[in-house]
């Protein structure tokens, strides 16, 4: 998971990985071309963690449980993740805390082969209604289930909808509004170009927390001296990207050649 300051560049936060790491971003404060992630130097404008093996939970509960002062500006951050950090509780808590995401959602599976998905059915949360797509409306249990039953029986709409002798039935997420709109997200062409980043950063974590095929160990007790020494291995990482793609003094000022 990935989160970005949208504004103004952050502190990186040193945690017990040195899992941190950063895009640079163009004179128009837009992230840089992702054709060039492969030269681009890291900086300390996003900050982020593999997934891998990781504790979904506690990283959610990390992030998410920032206000939206987080920001160098005093506004959230955009969170980047791939679905296992896109729960319903998990956006919840992200929205809490005043963060906008760029997350995958799971997808949809639908009953019976290109059937209706949940995305189909309205629900109407504060009557605690589900309308099905023949338009037949059930009222949520206390525990947020659905059943149809006996109107699935004789529907035109039943081959598309489910197999099961009893008809339609299905639970319905607390903050299925939140992973509503997260699917709806992601069929957007604003976040197809944005969620590429997320394996940009994350390319960068792991050049900037690996050392000759192995994992960095940090070399200091507490946050204040490993965060610094993170800052300095960030400067040097991006001096020597820039030196192998042409950095020079040219007429008394840097540029590339």
């Amino acid at each position: 998971m990935i989160s970005r300051d949208r504004y103004h560049q952050a502190d990186a936060a040193a945690d017990a990985d040195a899992d941190a790491a950063v895009r640079p971003r163009s004179a128009d404060g837009e992230p840089a071309d992702q054709e060039k992630a492969s030269a681009e130097p890291v900086g300390d404008s996003r900050v982020g963690g593999t997934d891998e093996g990781a504790d979904t939970g506690s990283v959610d509960t990390e992030l998410a449980g920032q206000q939206s002062d987080s920001g160098a500006d005093g506004k959230g951050l955009e969170v980047y993740g791939d679905s296992a950090y896109g729960t319903g509780d998990a956006r919840a808590a992200y929205r809490e805390g005043g963060h906008d995401t760029v997350i995958k959602p799971k997808p949809l599976r639908p009953a019976v082969d290109d059937g209706f998905t949940l995305d189909d059915f309205d629900i109407d949360e504060e009557d605690g209604t589900v309308t099905c797509p023949a338009g037949h409306t059930r009222t949520m249990s206390a525990k947020r289930t659905v059943t149809f039953g006996k109107v699935c029986a004789d529907c035109p709409l039943r081959e598309r909808c489910t197999t099961a002798k009893d008809g339609r039935s299905m639970t319905i997420h607390p903050h299925e509004d939140l992973l509503r709109a997260a699917r709806a997200q992601a069929r957007t062409p604003e976040f197809k170009q944005a969620y590429p980043i997320r394996s940009t950063v994350e390319r960068i974590i792991a050049f900037t927390a690996t050392q000759n095929g192995r994992r960095i160990k940090l070399r200091y007790l507490g946050v204040t001296k490993n965060h610094a020494w993170l800052r300095t291995r960030c400067a040097a990482i991006n001096l020597r990207t820039l030196l192998k793609h042409g950095l020079t003094r040219r007429d008394g000022a840097w540029a590339l050649t």
